[in-house]
């Protein structure tokens, strides 16, 4: 810890940001970035993550502890060349009356618990944000002077840091509320390393340059959620009307595909504290109760299925008319099974009353009339 870098110096610090490109791992996924001060870096990306698990239920709860520590510049950049990653370092060019604000702002942070921690939000509080701050700080402001809402949605950011794995990409794109969906600004996307180094070139003036080599961008297959929500909506849809003179096996898989994401998402956003997650559209597609199809009898199946359909139509609506901004494949993966169940059970119904009417005695000596 440098407990004594402000003691005998003579010459100005020398302030320089180390961002890293991707790794592999889930709290990887986006890269990281630090901040260095004569060859000693501050990191704000240090946490316990012996218990995966539980790190993400502390995320969820907003309750997820991160501090800074420092290390060696050299070591760090060893450190993620050993794991393929790519490392870029931009050497700051300020007065040294800034420089020396960031140093001395570095060095109390340690001796500070208060500033030291920080509740780790993804998306608003984390390493490169930290970073981000540090810097606009020292600058009176020079990295948010341009604000407008001209990046990528956050949506469009997770799609890109999890292209290439189905798993991520459909967790992603189903957990995902309202918030992601909005374009966001050059600020706000300065969680990314790769929009704050871009930031610091364009209002900064300090060109990148490769410290450790690695891949710098994510595999494709950016579409492969999307596509897949797509594809199993349809094969849900096909497989009801397959069985559909056996509607329990067609019922059993959508009631239970349908029933766990409503579970599981209606769960997340009750026990989550990020906007991000809380506010989302999906639990209005998925409910929890259709789980029930296992269960309901004819008549009571066919008027739950009417009322889903009545909602799930009012959605359509409200997404034609944009007061719905979320995307349109889980959409279908609940439209599309609901409407083969619900047609299924509005035609065994309708079978069912015309076979009743062919049985009634007035309906027979009518037929027999018409026959002779």
């Amino acid at each position: 810890m440098p407990t004594d870098a402000r003691a005998d110096q003579t010459e100005p610090p020398k302030v320089s940001v180390l961002t890293m490109g991707p790794g592999d791992a889930l709290f990887t996924r986006f890269g990281h970035a630090a901040i260095c001060v004569d060859g000693t870096c501050w990191n704000y990306g240090t946490a316990d993550f012996s218990d995966p698990v539980r790190l993400g239920w502390q995320v969820l709860r907003g309750r997820a502890m991160f501090w800074v520590a420092t290390s060696k510049e050299d070591e760090m950049v060893e450190l993620y060349q050993s794991r393929g990653r790519a490392v870029w370092k931009q050497d700051l060019t300020l007065s040294d009356e800034v420089a020396e604000g960031i140093r001395d702002h570095l060095v109390d942070i340690l001796f500070d618990d208060k500033d030291r921690r920080f509740a780790y939000h993804h998306f608003r509080d984390n390493c490169t944000t930290r970073v981000r701050d540090v810097l606009n700080r020292a600058t009176k402001g020079q990295l948010q002077a341009e604000d407008a809402p001209d990046q990528p949605s956050l949506r469009e950011i997770v799609r890109t840091g999890f292209a290439g794995d189905l798993g991520l990409l459909l967790v992603g794109e189903l957990i995902l509320g309202r918030a992601g969906d909005r374009p966001t600004t050059r600020w706000q996307a300065m969680f990314l390393p790769s929009v704050l180094r871009e930031t610091v070139t364009r209002r900064l003036g300090v060109m990148p340059r490769v410290a450790a080599g690695g891949p710098s961008e994510p595999p494709g297959r950016r579409w492969l959620g999307t596509a897949v929500l797509w594809g199993v909506a349809v094969g849900l849809a096909l497989w009801v009307l397959i069985w559909r003179r056996r509607p329990r096996l067609g019922l059993g898989l959508v009631g239970v595909v349908l029933g766990l994401l409503g579970l599981t998402l209606w769960a997340l956003a009750i026990v989550s504290v990020s906007g991000e997650l809380r506010w989302n559209e999906h639990v209005l597609l998925f409910w929890p109760t259709d789980l029930l199809l296992l269960f309901l009898g004819r008549r009571r199946r066919a008027a739950y299925l009417g009322v889903r359909m009545v909602v799930l139509v009012l959605l359509v609506i409200g997404h034609l008319s944009t007061l719905l901004v979320q995307p349109l494949a889980p959409l279908a993966l609940a439209l599309l099974p609901i409407w083969a169940t619900w047609w299924v059970a509005a035609t065994a119904e309708l079978d069912d009353r015309y076979a009743a009417w062919l049985r009634a005695p007035g309906a027979r000596r009518s037929g027999s009339d018409q026959s002779g």
